[in-house]
């Protein structure tokens, strides 16, 4: 893995999808659609095994030697490619490009206007794929049929997590839980906030958000002129996927984990970027009330905040990390994860923040311990079941992944590179400059 800045500034990288209980998801408009900071977009086409990945590669390469800031969003499934991009140049404007493809397509909603399609098929032979019809065919029938048994299997895993959360529910001390998160947010967000003019953009060119009231974020509130110091000024850019800190409360997905055609993975990106790191160690599911109590409160008082959604439950936080102080709370539920391949994405393998204070953080003490010594064996086997649902999953997985990596041998062979390249080349220019 390549580690170097290549002329610009680290990128960070997170998942912006996820293989789950509920089948696919992603959190493609969070992340590019109107109203999340991206001023152009371009949504990149074309079959497994034509370079969509490398393309988003070569553009942040070319970018970031400019002096524009990279954003990643791997693959879920395969976390070695990319998914997304999203490149924030000097002077604030944000370019995001993605994969349009299944099963992220991505239908333009203002063509030409905002959004336009790179189409990478226009670098296959027809011909040799025509020959290879039947053999595309049943190796996409295969694929489907091992997503198929790994969404039921993860499914099973939602519903046994589902067991679980039943038994512990009675035994939370809420009151306790709440007093803990005004703890750890102790200090955060009690400076006052200016309110913003309706439609009035954010330093990065972003528009107030609306929210279901109608109300656009920009308009409930905006934070004072900042009276930082110069030095922490000097890092702002650093801190938000869209280049810089938004004017209002904002909660953007940047989920860590995944279940993957590789097993469990997780991205670090997160622990890199933290100054205080609280890890909570809990297979009972407690991690998680406490982290949707943070979340709460953090929406409550306006803090910008980048949320991991459980990759399994997107209705549960897997972690939240906070830009303005770097502090970060993680769930470290999910046993067995790995560590992701991120490919070559140029970003860090060490700390960004220097000195990290790092706590180990017990739940223990706010459930009730005769309450759960008693319902021992039923959440045993509810964790068993999740556990076997996990595994039959990665299994699955597993055997998609050989009939992806088939499909992308066949389109490989059918692809003019040198020519793509060329084409890669002249797209960095018309976009970014000489």
């Amino acid at each position: 893995m390549e580690t170097g800045k290549q002329g610009g500034q680290p990128g960070r990288m997170y998942f912006a999808a996820s293989n789950g209980a509920d089948g696919f998801v992603n959190y493609y408009e969070d992340c590019f659609g109107e109203g999340s900071g991206v001023d152009r977009l371009y949504a990149v086409k074309g079959g497994p095994g034509t370079g969509k990945s490398k393309f988003l590669h070569d553009v942040a390469r070319y970018a970031m030697a400019r002096g524009w800031v990279a954003v990643y969003y791997a693959c879920s499934s395969d976390p070695s490619s990319l998914d997304g991009l999203r490149l924030t140049g000097p002077g604030g404007e944000t370019v995001g490009l993605l994969d349009g493809t299944a099963p992220h397509v991505w239908e333009l909603t203002l063509p030409g206007a905002r959004e336009n399609y790179v189409d990478l098929g226009r670098f296959w032979d027809s011909r040799a794929l025509a020959d290879q019809k039947e053999r595309i065919r049943a190796l996409g029938a295969e694929k489907a049929a091992s997503y198929g048994r790994a969404y039921r299997y993860l499914h099973a895993w939602g519903d046994a997590d589902g067991v679980l959360d039943s038994l512990m529910e009675p035994l939370v001390d809420d009151t306790r839980l709440t007093a803990l998160t005004l703890r750890i947010l102790r200090g955060m967000g009690d400076k006052p906030r200016q309110r913003k003019k309706p439609g009035q953009d954010c330093p990065d060119g972003t528009a107030g958000r609306a929210d279901r009231s109608g109300q656009t974020q920009g308009e409930k509130s905006a934070p004072a002129e900042s009276d930082e110091p110069a030095q922490a000024e000097a890092i702002r850019p650093r801190l938000w996927p869209g280049g810089y800190l938004p004017t209002g409360p904002l909660v953007l997905p940047a989920l860590r984990r995944a279940v993957s055609m590789s097993g469990c993975v997780r991205l670090d990106t997160f622990d890199r970027e933290a100054r205080r790191l609280l890890l909570v160690g809990d297979r009972t599911g407690m991690g998680y009330r406490l982290l949707k109590h943070l979340l709460d409160e953090s929406v409550q008082r306006g803090l910008p905040v980048l949320v991991s959604y459980d990759p399994v439950r997107r209705d549960k936080v897997d972690g939240l990390f906070w830009p303005e102080t770097r502090l970060c709370v993680l769930n470290d539920r999910l046993t067995g994860c790995r560590d992701a391949d991120p490919g070559d994405a140029d970003h860090p393998a060490e700390s960004d923040s220097g000195y990290c204070e790092t706590r180990q953080l017990s739940l223990r003490r706010y459930v009730d311990g005769a309450g759960l010594r008693n319902r021992r064996t039923d959440i045993r086997e509810a964790i068993t079941l999740r556990d076997g649902a996990m595994e039959g999953a990665c299994h699955a997985l597993s055997q998609a992944a050989q009939s992806h990596f088939a499909l992308e041998e066949i389109y490989t062979a059918a692809m003019d590179f040198p020519a793509k390249e060329a084409f890669t080349r002249d797209f960095c220019r018309q976009v970014f400059g000489e």
